[in-house]
């Protein structure tokens, strides 16, 4: 998790902007990035795992898994 991440979740702003797919320099056709979010929901916090693939010149959502917890779990940098 970076420095913007763990200010906006100590703010209780937790997935407002946890991370994108980073630019990575000439990346490999075909290639894949997985991301982790976690959110408060109002009711419990929403965890979402978005998968992206690299094709065409651009990262794509290959698929999103939304799962729901009393808390968010330690997120990977």
């Amino acid at each position: 998790m970076n420095v913007l991440s763990k200010t906006l979740c100590a703010l209780g702003l937790c997935g407002l902007l946890l991370s994108m797919p980073a630019a990575r320099a000439d990346p490999v056709e075909g290639s894949f990035y997985t991301e982790t979010t976690c959110e408060y929901a109002g009711w419990a916090f929403e965890i979402v795992l978005t998968k992206y693939r690299y094709t065409g010149g651009q990262w794509t959502v290959v698929s999103r898994t939304t799962t729901y917890a009393e808390s968010c779990p330690p997120l990977e940098p």
